[in-house]
């Protein structure tokens, strides 16, 4: 399990799971999603950006003609395109 926390919300993820809890201090809100979180090859957790990016009110857009994920909150927007392991911000 690995979990974030952040503006005192926490998302607890268990690998391999599809089923993510969210826990802001009042509330516990279970949630499921396509995507389970992974350890890679060089150990690395990955998580799916688009449960965690919605959750703190971002919107997550897919454009599969290049592969790319914007993630856009207020004025701030990153770009995660697939296979690289950079982001664009702004």
């Amino acid at each position: 399990m690995c979990s974030f926390s952040v503006s005192a919300t926490v998302i607890d993820f268990t690998l391999e799971s599809t089923t993510t809890n969210f826990y802001n201090g009042e509330t516990l809100k279970t949630v499921q999603h396509e995507a389970a979180p992974f350890v890679n090859k060089n150990g690395s957790t990955m998580v799916p950006v688009r449960i965690i990016s919605e959750t703190f009110g971002a919107t997550v857009d897919w454009d599969d003609s290049t592969q790319t994920v914007t993630v856009t909150n207020g004025e701030t927007v990153i770009e995660l395109v697939i296979g690289k392991n950079t982001a664009n911000a702004n």
